[in-house]
């Protein structure tokens, strides 16, 4: 039997690269049964008043909240947050490692406010699913953007990609990606006002595009005086 009383997550905060708060309190009870190599969990648990903030993250969770219901070697996982004054969030998910690993994660929002240092400010309102099973990672779904200011003063340096078949003389190989990442995204950005300002150009921007694996992407985009 197991039973967790106010656990502060912040205890872990050390261990994530770039976050300046991480609090919350987990509870919850259940119990462990079957063999050290196969055990069986079954347990209720809660996160309450969490917060996950970094000047390095997007975005902000505040008012954190997290129920999660474990059977066996499976769990499901349902929560919401808020961002800011206008901004809520939610997901539904589902974690199973029987044989092998699998998970599904829906996540949707809406006013959440995006911050990308230094070029963006934006409102976005995600509808996403991502799953995860033997064939790899996969991201669908749709996602709006409709306000906002993107800013560019100057090219970022990963904006210019040295040539994948470019060798460095000294430098170790890099290592090849063994979890493909299948995407089926759709954008749709400007609905409100969204503005671009950079290299002497003052516009608003307008349309959609549809992200397809490799982050190839096929639509049209306006630019608005």
């Amino acid at each position: 039997q197991y039973r967790l009383t106010g656990l502060d997550i912040g205890l872990a905060r050390p261990f994530v690269s770039g976050l300046e708060a991480l609090e919350g309190r987990l509870q919850g009870q259940g119990r462990i049964t079957g063999s050290l190599l196969a055990p069986w969990v079954e347990g209720d648990l809660q996160l309450l008043d969490g917060r996950v903030a970094g000047a390095g993250w997007p975005l902000n969770l505040d008012a954190l909240a997290v129920q999660i219901q474990i059977v066996g070697q499976q769990l499901e996982v349902q929560g919401n947050w808020r961002s800011d004054e206008l901004g809520r969030g939610q997901f539904t998910g589902q974690l199973g490692w029987h044989e092998a690993l699998r998970a599904r994660l829906a996540v949707s929002g809406s006013q959440l406010p995006v911050v990308v240092e230094p070029y963006a400010n934006l409102q976005v309102e995600p509808r996403l699913q991502l799953q995860l099973d033997e064939q790899g990672l996969a991201l669908s779904g749709e996602v709006d953007v409709p306000s906002g200011l993107i800013e560019v003063r100057e090219l970022p340096p990963q904006a210019v990609r040295v040539s994948a078949d470019v060798e460095v003389v000294g430098a170790a190989p890099a290592s090849e990606r063994n979890l493909p990442l299948a995407m089926d995204v759709r954008l749709r950005v400007g609905a409100q006002r969204l503005r671009f300002r950079g290299f002497g150009l003052t516009a608003e921007v307008r349309g959609q595009l549809h992200m397809t694996d490799q982050l190839r992407s096929q639509g049209e985009l306006e630019l608005l005086k």
